[in-house]
């Protein structure tokens, strides 16, 4: 994502972003855990990435949050960097366990039988997503390494079953050491965007969907649509809403930063809308902590019901980073799945939707920024037989 002015000779269109067009793409498509252990669905993932610059990033977990809040069943997240990839690679590596320390330091203090009410178990989820995010941002920007955790958790009560064991911790501190290390002194630069998605699933198997934004990455769902008798009918539409500086939303809060004196918005020579100091295009980031304090770590959080029927027997949450979006909109999105799944006679699986996108874009625009795509894809049923490994394609560019 090109969130940072750069000073860079007039351009084609599809080189508008600030990078060359690259004539040849390799992609990468793969499967991500299956969550199996519920009677009624299972959910499959999968992510489709481009690098041109190595900035993007992305988190997945069905375990290590759920050790603190075991109704979760899914934690998974798009990270989009500038100005380099040390913020993205933090949160690839610390969102999950700020995550997880939110939860179980927002959870009450003294283990209790009572099972939480629907209404305290969905402010305990926003509130927690919410610290998670600036919490990153905080250890960031004074080095810290991501929360240590322990395997159990202050909100498993007595009658409890225990929690899911976490994954090993060597690797995570592995790579803990590998991004201090790689940073060294400079230790940190750049920021990211963040969009993650949170499923809490209850004791009735009822679903419900968390979806926490900062930025201009975006997801976006198709729940209630395009069910399999009536695939026409397929819509995906936002969750997630931009922050960007034009946004309505935006526009009000940086006025009143812009009368504080922390911030300057200024329409560039491109047509962009950034702040200054910093030349951010973005209103909201983790990370660009030497920049305007106009630009702020607090995500939005979008709570979505999730309700499988025979006749709409899966949901699909896609997550996109902006050079998925800057390349086609939600509408064009939908109007390429439908047309690949009218062809197919079926709804597409979680690997062939993240496929399908990344390559359209591309076949599209080509490259000229990061482009991921992780979908969630919650199934009625029980899964199928493993699905095959990563597949790599070469996307030629006209």
């Amino acid at each position: 994502m090109s969130s940072c002015n750069t000073a860079n000779p007039p351009m084609s269109p599809k080189e508008s972003r600030g990078f060359p067009l690259s004539r040849t793409v390799m992609t990468k498509t793969e499967c991500l855990p299956a969550v199996s252990r519920f009677d009624s669905f299972h959910i499959q993932s999968a992510i489709s990435t481009a690098s041109l610059k190595g900035e993007d990033r992305s988190c997945f977990d069905t375990t290590t949050v759920a050790s603190a809040l075991p109704t979760v069943a899914l934690f998974a997240g798009v990270f989009d960097g500038h100005d380099g990839p040390d913020c993205s690679e933090y949160c690839r590596i610390g969102m999950i366990p700020h995550v997880t320390s939110a939860l179980i330091t927002s959870s009450p203090e003294s283990p209790t039988t009572t099972k939480p009410t629907q209404e305290s178990l969905r402010k305990l989820i926003n509130s927690s997503l919410i610290s998670a995010f600036k919490d990153c941002e905080e250890h960031f920007a004074k080095h810290l390494p991501p929360p240590a955790l322990s395997r159990a958790s202050s909100t498993s009560s007595a009658s409890s079953p225990p929690p899911p064991d976490p994954p090993p911790a060597s690797t995570l501190s592995l790579l803990k050491q590998i991004l201090l290390c790689r940073c060294g002194a400079r230790l940190r630069r750049g920021g990211t965007t963040a969009n993650c998605i949170l499923l809490n699933v209850d004791s009735s198997e009822n679903i419900s969907a968390f979806v926490a934004n900062c930025g201009d990455s975006r997801c976006i769902t198709d729940v209630g649509t395009g069910s399999s008798s009536d695939l026409a009918n397929l819509k995906f539409s936002n969750i997630s809403e931009d922050h960007r500086p034009t946004s309505r939303k935006e526009r009000t809060r940086l006025r009143s930063a812009e009368m504080r004196g922390e911030v300057n918005v200024v329409r560039d020579h491109m047509k962009t809308t950034r702040l200054y100091p910093g030349g951010l295009a973005v209103s909201r980031t983790i990370g660009d902590v030497s920049l305007t304090k106009a630009a702020i770590a607090t995500p939005e959080v979008t709570e979505c019901e999730v309700a499988l029927t025979d006749d709409m027997p899966n949901v699909r949450f896609l997550l996109g980073t902006d050079g998925i979006f800057d390349t086609m909109e939600t509408r064009e999105i939908t109007e390429v799945i439908r047309a690949e799944e009218e062809e197919k006679g079926e709804r597409l699986n979680a690997k062939d939707l993240a496929k399908t996108v990344l390559v359209k874009c591309l076949e599209k625009s080509g490259i000229s920024d990061d482009m991921s795509v992780l979908v969630v894809d919650i199934c009625k049923g029980k899964p199928p037989s493993p699905t095959l490994g990563p597949d790599t394609v070469e996307v030629r560019l006209d």
